[in-house]
């Protein structure tokens, strides 16, 4: 008997604003920070709005302690094939 797998499609943003073009997380620079950790998640998400309400996860960078460029990511893994979508 054979096993039938189904791939799991990431979502395209759908919010106004978003590039369309999705850049992969092998791309994203190294001083970008990570955040998956939930209480993070949703400070960023407070902070930076509508654009980033449907993302579970950021790549981040800082300048003096603010926010100065964002990628959001469907799912906490960021596995270097999966789709970043620049949102600040």
């Amino acid at each position: 008997m054979r096993l039938r797998t189904r791939r799991r499609k990431i979502p395209v943003p759908k919010q106004i604003g978003l590039d369309k073009e999705a850049t992969k997380v092998k791309e994203i620079p190294e001083e970008f920070s990570f955040v998956n950790v939930d209480t993070e998640v949703e400070s960023i998400k407070a902070l930076l709005g509508d654009k980033a309400r449907e993302f579970d996860s950021f790549f981040i960078r800082t300048e003096n302690g603010e926010i100065i460029e964002a990628y959001g990511m469907h799912g906490t893994t960021p596995h270097d094939d999966r789709p970043v979508y620049k949102i600040l």
